[in-house]
Formats: C-alpha cells, sequence, structure tokens
C-alpha cells in the first residue's frame, strides 16, 4: 500500500493552529508529490530539488522544517520563496497559494512548457494551467491532476499517483 503522506511529529507540533496543520500536511503532500514525477535528465543538472513557494513565508518554514534532511532519489531539496516580479528561478515543483490567486497566472506564465510541477488551491487551479490541485471533499483534502496540463510540461506522473487522484483532461 502507498502511503503518500509523513509528516514528522516535530513538524506537526509546529502546527498549533488549524491553518498551521493544514500548511503542515500540504507540505508533506507537496513533498511526496515530487517523489512519484520523472523529470527530463538535463533538469536533475542542478544536483538538487528545488521546491519553490509562492508568496507564503510561513508555509516555507513549516515547509522546510519537514524536508529538512530530506532527499528525493539521491538528491537534497531545499525550499525558496517567490514573490512577485521576481525574475523566474530555477523550480522543479511550484507551490502557489489559494491566498494568493492573483499570483497563479502570473507564475504559471513564468514556466510554459517547463518541467515544473505546479501544485495549488485556487478555484479552477488546473484550468488556469497547473497540474496538481487540493481540494477537500467530505473533510478530507484531496487532490486532482490535470493530465495535459503535465504533458505540455514533459512531465510523467507514475500510476501510483495517478491512482490516488481524481483525474482531468
Amino acid at each position: 500500500m502507498l502511503v503518500l503522506v509523513f509528516i514528522p511529529a516535530t513538524a506537526l507540533s509546529l502546527a498549533e493552529d488549524s491553518s498551521e496543520r493544514e500548511k503542515a500536511i500540504k507540505a508533506g503532500y507537496i513533498y511526496n508529490f515530487a517523489k512519484f514525477v520523472s523529470w527530463p535528465s538535463a533538469t536533475k543538472a542542478a544536483g538538487r530539488i528545488i521546491f519553490c513557494v509562492g508568496e507564503d513565508p510561513a508555509f516555507t518554514i513549516i515547509f522546510r522544517n519537514i524536508v529538512a534532511g530530506k532527499k528525493i532519489g539521491n538528491l537534497p531539496v531545499d525550499v525558496v520563496d517567490m514573490f512577485a516580479g521576481d525574475s523566474p528561478i530555477p523550480c522543479h515543483v511550484l507551490y502557489i497559494p489559494h491566498t494568493k490567486p492573483d499570483l497563479v497566472e502570473q507564475l504559471l506564465d513564468d514556466y510554459p512548457g517547463k518541467p515544473v510541477l505546479s501544485v495549488g488551491d485556487a478555484s479552477d487551479f488546473i484550468g488556469k494551467g497547473g497540474i496538481i490541485s487540493f481540494f477537500v471533499d467530505g473533510g478530507r483534502l484531496r487532490f486532482e491532476i490535470g493530465l495535459s496540463n503535465a504533458g505540455k510540461s514533459g512531465l510523467v506522473l507514475s500510476s501510483e499517483l495517478l491512482e490516488l487522484a481524481r483525474i482531468r483532461q
């Protein structure tokens, strides 16, 4: 059985309120999503997997605590902040929080056709070009995958990940 989310107790202890707990859970999901993605070989030349977070320093702190010392394959991970107006930086995974709906199109437009796994939870995130979108169903956090958007980015998502998702073409 595939267990997608592993969140250390220390990370959850940092998440005192439900908003921080939700951020910790999402960070765990996002880290684990990256384990089930195949990037073109040239994108791994950076020697690390880079997670970019759009304008949410509190999420970045929680995310860094969760991935501290972890690797994906044999590559260490790094979490960096992105802000509106910044020049695009190399990312393997881009998370755009729902609290920043104006950033969705701006940041997605910075990486058209590039092998970047975009993750968000804004309404119609996939319709705007995102690849994985969080949603709540029956009080549980779920995710859907835009297969067409993943294909345009040159990413291959594992069948194990696809089995857990609601699929949108």
